[in-house]
């Protein structure tokens, strides 16, 4: 291996065996990527007498075993460290936390076990921090918040942590992803997260959480950016107060069933009229249907089931023509069917990551499923599939082609940039197309999962941002 080679990328490849030894050594590489092949066998340990420039290490998304060495925690250059996705056991090294300048931490979807190391809490330029999907314990520090004040991701779902979901979080003004699904926290949920300005996605379901008074859901309707809001299977109780209508316009997923919320079902909530999936299932819920859930015209699911609602089902349901899944069973619902009750619908067990996998379809081609183009037969997804992968950038929407030429013509104008920042664009499309389609598949059993779909584009996302970081130039 050349010993003035600083950039390594084999990353989407089919690679096999085990990562050679000199690599972890290499006094001059700043950035190696090999996200998503088939490398078995452990980390090597490093064994540099002198320091690593190193900056970027991704080896996300292989078949990776052992413990993660504690000399990672000798690479004092390193920004962006990611190991998720594949089946390292073991504990967090206390030594991560040495790492002055790291920035994104990713050991989601491995089987590491015991607690996050406390040094590790300390690493205050840390904006991404994510151990989703492992076996770790322990409680969050009370000052979570102030000693990572940068913080823009905090990725903890599906582990066994405990306690109360630290008030100081809001301290970290920049945080915009909040995932603590699938643990044991407990208590209040904060009523400051409204402070957080930037605040995208709020998942804490399947905890034990609270909320006496709901304030922390009138200050959540402080954050305009809001997409997602999961307070799922938790011990919610009282009644949903109206001001659920005033969440963000921006609001795509309300999930807040599997509660002991009673009384009705506020009308306010078809002022949501951005969502695509709403559930409010397994509670209290009394009272009719509210016939403005029909303005709710972009719901994918919507799950009432499991209450004991009573009336009839809204006419007005016959506006939700984009509707995959209707779940009423369980209730006390009375009188005819509606005539146009079913139109369009489809009933699926994964209308979630189906209208997730539409979305993203959506966003890259720039045009709706409503689309006049889609007829006989021709859908949005058949659209692109056609096209994919050779003929893709014919159906891109027009802005992202010219994004694209518009990186093509920079790199030419740089003697050593080449086409690479086109071609690294024009992977991330390519990638991003695989999923939407592996998402909308027309068989349920057959559609990529959600955790999947997000761990991978938040791994694309990353990957292609530090690309053109590396690429800045110096002086």
């Amino acid at each position: 291996m050349s010993s003035n080679l600083t950039y390594l990328d084999l990353s989407l490849n089919n690679l096999s065996g085990s990562i050679p030894l000199p690599l972890g050594n290499s006094s001059s590489l700043v950035y190696i990527n090999l996200y998503k092949n088939s490398l078995t066998g452990g980390l090597p340990p490093s064994s540099l007498v002198i320091p690593s420039p190193l900056e970027y290490l991704g080896l996300s998304t292989n078949k990776l075993s052992g413990g993660i060495p504690s000399s990672l925690g000798n690479y004092s250059s390193l920004w962006f460290l990611y190991l998720a996705e594949n089946n390292l056991r073991g504990s967090i090294p206390d030594s991560l936390g040495s790492l002055p300048n790291l920035q994104e931490l990713d050991l989601s979807l491995n089987n590491l076990s015991g607690e996050i190391p406390l040094r590790l809490y300390n690493v205050s330029s840390l904006t991404y921090l994510g151990v989703g999907d492992n076996s770790l314990f322990g409680m969050l520090p009370p000052d979570m918040g102030l000693t990572l004040p940068n913080l823009q991701n905090l990725i903890l779902q599906t582990n066994k942590f405990e306690g109360p979901i630290p008030p100081s979080l809001s301290n970290a003004s920049g945080l915009e992803t909040i995932l603590l699904a699938n643990n044991s926290f407990s208590g209040l949920i904060p009523s400051n997260l409204g402070s957080l300005k930037n605040l995208t996605h709020l998942d804490i379901g399947w905890n034990q959480l609270q909320a006496h008074d709901w304030n922390f859901l009138a200050s959540l309707t402080n954050c305009s950016l809001l997409q997602i809001l999961s307070l799922q299977s938790n011990k919610l109780e009282g009644t949903l107060p109206s001001f659920v209508g005033n969440l963000s316009p921006a609001l795509e997923w309300l999930l807040i069933g599997e509660n002991r919320i009673s009384g009705s079902i506020p009308a306010e909530l078809g002022n949501l009229v951005g969502l695509t999936l709403l559930y409010m299932d397994q509670s209290l819920f009394t009272g009719e249907i509210p016939a403005t859930i029909g303005n709710l015209r972009n719901l994918h699911v919507l799950h009432l089931s499991g209450n004991r609602l009573s009336g009839p089902i809204p006419s007005t349901f016959g506006n939700l023509t984009l509707l995959n899944e209707l779940y009423l069973q369980e209730n006390e619902l009375s009188r005819s069917i509606p005539a146009k009750y079913g139109t369009g619908s489809r009933i699926s067990t994964q209308g979630d990551v189906y209208s997730y996998g539409i979305l993203l379809l959506e966003l890259l081609t720039g045009k709706k499923p409503t689309s006049g183009l889609f007829q006989d037969g021709l859908s949005l997804r058949k659209y692109v599939e056609t096209a994919f992968p050779e003929k893709l950038a014919e159906v891109l929407d027009p802005v992202i082609s010219e994004e694209e030429e518009g990186l093509h013509s920079n790199d030419e104008s740089e003697e050593d940039g080449g086409a690479s920042a086109n071609l690294r664009m024009q992977r991330c499309i390519v990638l991003l197309a695989e999923i939407g389609l592996l998402c909308s598949v027309e068989s349920p059993k057959d559609r990529m999962t959600m955790l999947d779909a997000a761990t991978q584009i938040s791994a694309i996302k990353r990957a292609y941002s530090f690309a053109e970081i590396s690429h800045r130039p110096t002086n």
